[in-house]
């Protein structure tokens, strides 16, 4: 649900036998045309590129879906995006970028409407009147809301996916949270009324970017992608003063604009070496300061803070905040095999090994059952509370271990069993 374009390109061969580009050429041409025609350096800052098996996808701001280049059968291209994440201002930027990286990717863009969705659904491109454009956006968020408000809550509006953001507000979007009496407040605007909020609710609701353009896309990191520690890496480091610099970008183009200065200060605190990486303040912008829903293994989930980073050691997924370290091993158990062990065999198996030992825990939930227990590492600096998990249904059984690690016991273990108890496994 939601407005966007698709549209066909027939792609130009090069030199005296007109060869068409391989697909490592392709990508080149279009990232080269796309810089070209974003020559803001703070743009490129918030461009990723990321090439796949079928063609290339290019993002362009913290809210939106990737755009999708795709090679199709016929040896041409496509172009799909879906703009209403974003707003009006996001749809006509990339109108106007996909006519100009036309002829410099060496692409004939084809944006006549050929049914099932094709073309631009909002017309823009051949109307390029901007009020109806932002009309048309107006309309598709009063037509969501008028069924958000059918229903009781806890909506991810224009998230990533499986962003897990545990919560019982009403909504939230990548500009923060939403109450129902919002929504019923959208329902009978009219005029400039409903203008004015939708462009509280669009990251970019006018063009070209103006100041609220980059005063939001600073929101955004903020809301979206800041952990609110101090940064474990690099990369973290650069998301930080990228988001600094949106909101300074702001001020410079309107200084009366407001901005978070609490959250600014907050960033800078943070990026000073010698912080501690410890928990953020609860209080403020950023859904990571909160629980979140981590995903792992095939159909597992668990409840971490929101500002645990996610990484991949081999077959494990590990999760880690600079203090601490979860690590989860997912598989599946053949219990008509030789020995004819379910899940819940081995899960009891694990607690008869260490029944009696301190700071043991267990639960039951569903098809759930789990097990652990806490202890030394073999090395003695830290602590481990170490948990088998199976559900016996249906063959093969799902199961998984894991291993939380932590320094300090009294600060950690209730946190430790907590998450333990909180794992799910699909519609469980």
């Amino acid at each position: 649900m939601g407005l966007g374009f698709l549209i066909h390109g027939a792609i130009r061969g090069q030199g005296l036998l007109r060869r068409k580009p391989t697909h490592a050429e392709l990508c080149h041409r279009l990232q080269e045309a796309i810089f070209q025609a974003v020559p803001d350096p703070l743009q490129h800052r918030l461009l990723r590129f990321q090439a796949v098996a079928e063609g290339l996808d290019v993002t362009f701001h913290p809210a939106a879906e990737p755009v999708e280049f795709r090679l199709d059968e016929g040896e041409g291209l496509t172009a799909s995006a879906k703009t209403s994440t974003v707003g009006p201002g996001y749809h006509a930027m990339l109108v106007e970028l996909m006519e100009t990286i036309g002829p410099a990717a060496g692409i004939d863009w084809n944006w006549s409407d050929q049914g099932d969705g094709e073309g631009d659904e909002t017309g823009y491109r051949e109307s390029r009147d901007f009020g109806a454009l932002q009309a048309e956006m107006l309309t598709w968020l009063k037509g969501l809301g008028k069924v958000l408000l059918q229903e009781e809550g806890n909506f991810a509006l224009s998230m990533p996916l499986h962003y897990g953001l545990v919560t019982e507000q009403f909504a939230y979007s990548p500009l923060g949270f939403w109450e129902r009496e919002w929504f019923e407040a959208l329902a009978i605007a009219e005029g400039e009324r409903a203008e004015s909020l939708a462009a509280t609710f669009f990251p970019w609701w006018n063009h070209p970017a103006d100041a609220a353009y980059w005063r939001d896309c600073g929101l955004v990191l903020a809301w979206i992608d800041l952990p609110w520690t101090p940064p474990l890496d690099e990369a973290e480091q650069r998301l930080y003063e990228l988001t600094v610099d949106c909101f300074f970008r702001a001020r410079k183009l309107d200084p009366d604009i407001g901005l978070p200065m609490t959250e600014i200060e907050e960033i800078r605190e943070l990026l000073v070496e010698e912080n501690e990486p410890l928990p953020p303040r609860p209080e403020g912008i950023g859904f990571r300061r909160g629980l979140r829903r981590f995903l792992f293994g095939d159909g597992w989930s668990l409840e971490l803070p929101g500002h645990f980073r996610e990484r991949r050691d081999k077959d494990d997924d590990l999760f880690v905040d600079g203090i601490r370290v979860v690590r989860c091993t997912s598989l599946a158990i053949n219990s008509a095999g030789p020995d004819g062990k379910s899940a819940h065999d081995y899960v009891r198996e694990m607690e008869l090994d260490t029944k009696g030992q301190s700071h043991c825990d267990a639960f039951q939930e569903g098809a759930l059952l789990g097990w652990g227990n806490e202890a030394r590492s073999d090395r003695g600096d830290y602590w481990t509370f170490q948990a088998c998990i199976g559900k016996d249904r249906d063959n093969p059984q799902p199961i998984c271990f894991l291993t939380f690690s932590y320094d300090v016991p009294a600060r950690d273990r209730n946190w430790a069993v907590q998450a333990f108890k909180s794992v799910q496994h699909q519609a469980d």
